[in-house]
């Protein structure tokens, strides 16, 4: 369909614009800040608030004056995105170009209000309540699952034994990654051991979860004679953009915290009594952006390892680059990290710079490996084209 035969849906991209900036002047002037109008008992109600965070307000309370501004950078970015595959869309479907018309509309209406006033106008709440780490989790899982099984399929992979692998390697993924924030804090839970039960409910360490997940692997790959240099690229990508969500899930959740920052810019502060409850973090302080930091970085990742893959030069080269990028983003991060629960091989807390944390040396490791993978990989390709 032409932009031209595409104006009705413009149409009602500008009616939704005018009715949300209409709906929000009325809340203002009508709803005082903070306070609520029942429309709905113990279902919906109307609550005037300032959302300078993300969608459902995520990140609101994690401080920091840039961030508003990066949510507007992003969600321009997005709209543009939206944008350039509505008009570039050959579908004459009503109903997924009316959706698109909707997404802009509201999506404009929202931008509108942080640029003109530094915050979103929210009222509408249903009373539905879900952790925000959670939700940041699922969905970065399920990305990760989607493009697998997209990588997988264009491999050629049998789909029933790849759904198998992704189901137990999950599932022995998370019980490492808990097994291993037992292990680095060991003397802890000896001395408060009814503290143990909360590992049902934390995230656990990425590594402890990254090396249980890598031994099944190993194991399941010499089962069903698959080739872990293949199932090794199809990985890569995927934990990189499951990893960014994840972060972005200990951002909103408060844990994985920064050092305190002094006056570095773009330091932020928590102001959550319950993140604090929960994850120990401190409030009020400013500290560093290690969660945004780490995910952005593996954002990039992803991008670089998906760029890597359509250009792969050999087998097995995208997971030996995800091991060696993400081992330097972390090392990196790790002097930045606030949080002393990850254990440290010398040193500690309070001399970041000239300490080792256990997660340090795992990179170390995984560096190493990383090279050696490469190198072998390349070597074991050449002989393969040689036969």
């Amino acid at each position: 369909m032409t932009t031209k035969g595409k104006s009705v849906y413009f149409f009602i991209m500008l009616v939704i614009i005018a009715v949300d900036q209409a709906s929000k002047w009325l809340v203002a002037k009508t709803v005082p800040l903070e306070s609520t109008r029942t429309l709905v008992k113990g279902f919906f109600r109307i609550w005037h608030v300032r959302n300078s965070g993300a969608i459902w307000g995520f990140f609101s309370a994690s401080g920091g004056k840039w961030i508003p501004l990066v949510i507007t950078i992003l969600a321009i970015v997005a709209l543009v995105i939206v944008s350039y595959f509505f008009l570039h869309s050959p579908s004459r479907n009503r109903l997924e170009l009316t959706a698109y018309a909707f997404i802009l509309g509201g999506a404009l209406g929202n931008i509108i209000d942080r640029v003109r006033l530094g915050f979103v106008v929210d009222f509408l709440d249903a009373y539905i309540k879900f952790a925000s780490y959670g939700f940041l989790f699922a969905l970065g899982t399920l990305l990760a699952i989607l493009l697998a099984f997209k990588k997988a399929k264009a491999e050629n992979l049998d789909l029933k034994v790849f759904t198998d692998f992704i189901f137990y390697v999950m599932l022995l993924s998370l019980l490492g990654a808990k097994l291993l924030l037992l292990a680095t804090n060991l003397d802890y839970y000896l001395k408060y051991p009814a503290e143990i039960r909360y590992l049902l409910t934390s995230g656990g360490t990425f590594f402890g979860g990254l090396i249980a997940g890598a031994l099944f692997t190993v194991w399941f790959i010499r089962r069903h004679a698959l080739s872990y240099r293949v199932l090794g690229d199809i990985a890569g990508p995927s934990l990189a953009l499951g990893h960014a969500f994840g972060r972005l899930g200990c951002l909103a959740a408060g844990c994985c915290w920064g050092r305190e920052a002094g006056h570095f810019p773009l330091a932020i502060t928590f102001s959550s009594a319950k993140a604090n409850f929960l994850t120990g973090v401190p409030l009020h302080v400013a500290l560093y952006p290690t969660q945004i930091f780490e995910a952005l970085l593996n954002f990039v990742n992803f991008v670089i390892l998906s760029f890597a893959y359509k250009k792969r030069a050999f087998k097995g080269q995208v997971f030996a680059l995800y091991v060696l990028n993400y081992t330097m983003i972390r090392f990196t991060v790790e002097f930045f990290r606030g949080d002393a629960d990850r254990g440290y091989v010398f040193g500690g807390q309070d001399h970041p710079l000239t300490s080792l944390s256990f997660p340090q040396l795992i990179c170390i490791i995984g560096f190493i490996a990383a090279l050696v993978m490469l190198k072998s990989f390349k070597k074991l390709s050449e002989k393969e084209n040689h036969i």
